[in-house]
């Protein structure tokens, strides 16, 4: 958890020392060059925040957009600000807009402190490439600002309408976020397959431990060997469903489950497999007794 909340302060921090560095050059850029700077520093931070946001809340999109988009925006809006209040709210609906598709690639990763790690990964490299790619564009001769004033208020009340329709495409995306996110496939990249039980010598049982999250069982399987007392562990993560019952038709098991360590003990299985399912029908694990 440390780890996930010290990324989206890493991604705020660094896209604010970015938007920084931006302010500083201002004078030395092109006015087009200035903004599609600040339309891919919103990209790349909504982008990020995203990713981190869900994963960290175990694929709950409500809270991820909560925190990732708010924070997307505001930084988009802060980007945008030195060139206009028009391309400001431009920038914002970006961060949104970028927010939303990193919640959505994020809950296709089973939830795991690699996947922050690597998006941390990859958005300092991107971060670097961006801040060299400022500074090239900083030392090269912008274009002359040459605007009539006519032309500039035609612009403008283009401007206005694009934004609005960009701003009722993000708010529908958002919409369909909200009410049919459960119905994307989760945690589906990255899920762990298989496990070995551990031998507790002091009271001679094999152990193994079951996370069981939003994403359904991790791992997907545990092997155990024939002869002897298993202990099965099932840890219910705060962010999984509620009133969940673990089945077992193979084992006679129908029990309600915590959140926390659901603890199992089975006398001596034989060789075989036996299935688990908890809620939905794709919910399942195997014990695999050898």
């Amino acid at each position: 958890m440390l780890l996930n909340i010290g990324s989206l302060i890493m991604i705020v921090l660094a896209t604010g020392y970015s938007l920084f560095i931006l302010h500083r050059r201002k004078d030395l850029m092109s006015t087009r060059a200035g903004k599609f700077d600040a339309t891919l520093l919103a990209v790349i931070a909504g982008l990020a925040m995203g990713i981190v946001a869900v994963q960290t809340l175990e694929y709950n999109q409500p809270q991820a957009m909560g925190v990732a988009v708010p924070l997307a925006a505001v930084l988009g809006y802060f980007a945008g600000k030195r060139f206009s209040h028009l391309f400001s709210i431009h920038s914002a609906l970006t961060g949104c807009l970028s927010a939303y598709a990193g919640i959505v690639f994020g809950m296709r990763f089973f939830a795991s402190d690699n996947v922050v790690f690597a998006t941390d990964v990859v958005f300092i490299v991107f971060l670097f490439l961006f801040l060299r790619s400022v500074e090239w564009q900083s030392n090269v001769e912008h274009n002359k600002k040459t605007q009539v004033k006519r032309k500039k208020k035609h612009s403008d009340k283009s401007g206005y309408a694009t934004v609005v329709m960009y701003g009722i495409g993000t708010a529908a995306l958002a919409t369909v976020i909200w009410l049919w996110g459960n119905s994307v496939p989760i945690g589906q990249i990255g899920q762990p397959q298989s496990q070995q039980s551990e031998y507790d010598e002091e009271n001679d049982l094999q152990v193994a431990v079951i996370e069981v999250n939003a994403a359904g069982f991790s791992p997907l399987n545990t092997n155990f060997n024939k002869g002897g007392m298993i202990k099965a562990v099932f840890h219910v993560s705060s962010y999984a469903k509620a009133n969940l019952t673990l089945v077992s038709a193979d084992l006679n098991v129908n029990a309600q489950l915590k959140q926390g360590d659901n603890v199992f003990l089975f006398n001596n299985p034989q060789p075989g497999t036996y299935k688990f399912i908890v809620g939905e029908e794709t919910s399942l694990c195997t014990f695999t007794v050898k």
